[in-house]
């Protein structure tokens, strides 16, 4: 394909995503009890954290993490070929999140970013979990629902990264 092509179909895919994700919906996550999702350190604080708890070198690991899925959703989008690609994109863009979330999941927490940690946690998971039904049932039928659930999971979680103060990992993708 020529690659005017597949810069039309990066906007669509996006526009379909963030469009989605301007609906309505509570901010508050359905399940919050998932203990696994953040690890809590010690509650002590030293002198090199913030009020929240977090030290510099958590913040850098967490947006280094956020820095690198972002060139890597960045990649893959400019590998998207036709709209036809939508199970391969949302495959891929499920791959990138799954890594991420792995490597979140080595980070020790301190209890008193725990409830925001968990919450940003529960949203990757259900946006991981809306783009593997896209991945699986690709243009099958109609995509509304599911490019919702994409889209409203992608807006929660960039909200409680913009309120935590993690830039990279506000960023959309």
């Amino acid at each position: 394909m020529h690659a005017p092509h597949a810069a039309a179909v990066t906007v669509i895919v996006s526009c379909a995503i963030i469009a989605a994700s301007g609906c309505g919906g509570s901010s508050s996550p359905k399940n919050q009890t998932s203990a696994a999702a953040a690890k809590t350190a010690s509650s002590t604080v030293d002198a090199s954290t913030t009020g929240d708890g977090v030290t510099p070198q958590l913040k850098a690991s967490i947006e280094a993490i956020c820095a690198k899925r972002n060139q890597a959703v960045a990649a893959a989008t400019r590998s998207v070929k036709y709209i036809g690609e939508l199970d391969t994109i949302m495959r891929q863009r499920a791959a990138i999140e799954q890594s991420t979330l792995n490597a979140f999941n080595g980070l020790s927490i301190p209890a008193t970013l725990a409830p925001t940690w968990r919450r940003f946690i529960h949203y990757r998971r259900s946006l991981i979990k809306a783009q593997r039904v896209l991945a699986r049932e690709g243009l099958k039928k109609d995509k509304g629902t599911e490019l919702q659930a994409v889209g409203e999971a992608q807006k929660q979680m960039l909200a409680v990264a913009k309120r935590a103060g993690f830039t990279q990992c506000a960023q959309p993708g």
